[in-house]
């Protein structure tokens, strides 16, 4: 892993030395999800989240309509979970649970940007990321 961040670390200094080099903050969100299977013991809902994040961004520019756009971002991702459980016979009619996971990550994304020219930008790229998870947090209430 050392070697990977000295390996880009070097890549940026080396592309800098030949290109142009803009870096900025950037606000994102995600629209957080999840795929569960559930048994038909109990009746599971789950509801998608917006969760926020932020970063520093960096353009490198390889030439007028190609870069390379790297960063180190902060992202959250979640869910919330609500279950309903059978109770006992004769004493509780039913459990009902609500579960709120919370995942946080630091993300180091290298993606290639082609962009137009002119006074109108217009850009399309796509690449690779490395996402480290840095904490995690849970609650769950039950009635």
């Amino acid at each position: 892993m050392k070697q990977f961040f000295s390996l880009l670390i070097g890549l940026a200094i080396a592309c800098s030395a030949f290109s142009q080099v803009a870096i900025g903050v950037q606000g994102t969100g995600n629209l957080s999800d999840a795929n569960l299977d559930a048994t038909d013991f109990f009746a599971l809902s789950k509801k998608a989240r917006v969760m926020p994040g932020a970063g520093i961004v960096a353009d490198i520019t390889v030439n007028p309509g190609l870069l390379i756009r790297t960063g180190l971002n902060y992202q959250q991702n979640g869910i919330t979970l609500k279950a309903t459980l059978p109770g006992l016979p004769g004493e509780i009619d039913e459990i009902r649970t609500e579960a709120k996971l919370n995942l946080h990550y630091v993300q180091l994304p290298v993606n290639v940007l082609y962009s137009t020219k002119g006074s109108t930008k217009f850009f399309v790229g796509g690449g690779p990321y490395v996402s480290f998870a840095v904490s995690g947090k849970s609650k769950m209430e039950s009635t």
